[in-house]
């Protein structure tokens, strides 16, 4: 799932990038040539898909939200506990890792 937010992320960079260029950006903002910004960028195709990909990556988002909510809320599995940092929460999935990291007890020299 997390892949598909980087996914989205990326291709999302490209529509940006190309409505910016449509636009002239980069004349207005690095050339410093005093043309007014476009009004809206609504009329250049590619930001259409910048707009649709947007709104598919806030969409999965708040998906995403909402599922941790259900798991911290309904079956109560400690995900919020797991994901956060901090101390753990000790389960059977951490459990060998727990016994790995112990300090051992140190010999004391003869």
């Amino acid at each position: 799932m997390h892949y598909g937010f980087y996914v989205l992320v990326v291709l999302m960079a490209g529509p940006g990038f190309a409505t910016a260029l449509a636009a002239g950006l980069p004349e207005i903002v690095f050339a410093g040539s005093g043309a007014p910004l476009p009004k809206s960028f609504a009329a250049y195709p590619t930001f259409q898909a910048h707009f649709w990909l947007a709104s598919v990556l806030v969409g999965f988002i708040v998906l995403h939200v909402l599922a941790a909510l259900h798991h911290q809320l309904v079956p109560r599995d400690g995900l919020l506990r797991r994901m956060g940092f901090g101390r753990r929460a000790f389960t059977s999935a951490t459990a060998g890792d727990r016994l790995w990291r112990q300090e051992r007890p140190r010999e004391s020299p003869p």
